[in-house]
């Protein structure tokens, strides 16, 4: 994977996140490749991709999408594979996580909003 742009580069909080959020994909990319899964952007993250070329300025997030049977086989080798500051959070993983969609966190960092992270057990 290429550098993300520089759109962004004025050392706030967003743009380091956004700069970590990037290191996390490409860990997922590496996971991915290695075992022939395919995935695909989606939502903000390809509409930053192909319009800045990199994040939306504001952007907060990673999106992915994958077919079932991929999602299913990565959740399987995330569990093994991620390095130690990522954990893997669904519901089997997190009991007060109720989406039905998996996410990985990154554990040296902190999500500050009640709404969505009340009760996590992982918060980055």
């Amino acid at each position: 994977m290429e550098k993300i742009s520089n759109y962004n580069t004025d050392g706030t909080m967003l743009r380091k996140q956004q700069e970590r959020m990037f290191e996390m994909l490409c860990v997922i990319d590496d996971i991915c490749v290695k075992n022939e899964i395919n995935y695909w952007l989606s939502g903000g993250t390809l509409l930053g991709a192909v319009r800045h070329g990199g994040f939306i300025p504001w952007d907060d997030d990673l999106d992915i999408q994958l077919m079932k049977d991929d999602y299913n086989k990565l959740l399987g080798l995330l569990k093994t594979e991620l390095p130690e500051q990522y954990q893997l959070q669904t519901s089997k993983t997190d009991r007060n996580y109720f989406a039905r969609y998996a996410k990985v966190r990154d554990v040296n960092s902190l999500l500050e909003d009640s709404d969505y992270t009340l009760g996590y057990k992982y918060k980055g």
